[in-house]
């Protein structure tokens, strides 16, 4: 098993866990917290603005990794099949 491969399967293995589940649950809650509407100064609005992309990377990398992997399956196919 390549490294590659173990990261796969221990990525997947953790999204199937409720702990994972409960984190991206409060991941979205926080998203879904932040109100342009009542930032009060440009300071503020920079902040929410890296909140944001931070809470956005984080609530994608799940769907991210599995992109990545099915990517991967699809090289590994396509080398096999040049090499067939």
């Amino acid at each position: 098993m390549t490294s590659e491969s173990k990261f796969f399967d221990d990525c997947r293995e953790l999204f199937l866990t409720d702990g994972w589940k409960a984190f991206k649950d409060e991941v979205i809650v926080g998203l879904n917290s932040v109100h342009v509407a009542s930032l009060e100064s440009a300071e503020d609005f920079w902040k929410a603005k890296g909140r944001v992309e931070a809470l956005s990377q984080i609530a994608g990398w799940e769907d991210a990794v599995l992109a990545a992997e099915a990517q991967q399956e699809a090289d590994s196919e396509d080398s096999y099949e040049e090499a067939v």
